[in-house]
């Protein structure tokens, strides 16, 4: 898990270090420079099964009409870069440089899966598994790397957040499951006002654990000393 944000991260290092940049163009040779570097992460994520990430259950109360179990949020290796990413180069007083970026990001496919067990006016009870896919999301990722003089240098994450989910789709199995379009209807009402909110605590536990923190500056700091 860690090792998936830390490679989140190390896209913000992806960016030329000798210039100072602002809002960049589509055509711009930093922004194909990300490209080639998220191509990189995907193939990463993928080759090291760093895809998913737990959930927690939703409607644990004995009277919630949807009980939801043994979720996960996958396909982290589609990440896609969105919008204009911005970039800016501050020379300090002791000759460090601090560079700031700001990025967003999204996934081409985002799953959102659980096991469900939907009880309604204790008349009928069903239970399968669910895949929610918001064709819409974004995640906004802005970061920070200072490098010294002498080419110490150390980066963080400085804020992560899960900004727009939309556009949500739903499938449930077994498809042949009576009342199944009551059902996903209720579910959709139960969790859509619930997942953004879900996934940005997920996300910001990964991403601000010291282990995670340590793990993206060495990846940027390396990447930097590189070239």
């Amino acid at each position: 898990m860690v090792a998936l944000w830390s490679v989140l991260g190390a896209l913000l290092c992806s960016v030329h270090f000798g210039a100072a940049l602002s809002s960049l163009e589509d055509d711009d040779p930093v922004v194909k420079k990300i490209n080639e570097v998220i191509t990189n992460a995907n193939n990463y994520l993928t080759d090291h099964l760093l895809t998913s990430l737990s959930l927690p259950n939703i409607g644990v109360l004995p009277l919630d009409p949807v009980k939801l179990t043994e979720g996960k949020v996958s396909q982290f290796d589609t990440i896609q870069l969105t919008g204009t990413p911005l970039v800016n180069q501050k020379k300090n007083q002791d000759g460090s440089t601090t560079y700031t970026f700001d990025l967003n990001l999204s996934l081409d496919v985002l799953l959102v899966q659980y096991q469900f067990r939907a009880s309604f006016l204790g008349l009928y009870s069903q239970e399968g598994q669910l895949t929610i896919s918001p064709q819409d999301n974004a995640l906004a990722l802005q970061g920070i790397v200072v490098v010294g003089p002498g080419s110490e240098c150390d980066a963080v994450i400085s804020s992560a957040e899960v900004v727009h989910l939309d556009k949500f789709q739903i499938d449930i199995q077994p498809t042949d499951i009576p009342f199944i379009s009551k059902i996903s209807e209720t579910i959709l009402n139960v969790i859509s006002p619930k997942l953004q909110w879900i996934l940005d605590v997920v996300v910001k536990a990964a991403i601000f654990s010291p282990s995670c923190q340590r793990n993206f500056s060495d990846l940027v700091c390396s990447a930097i000393k590189s070239k």
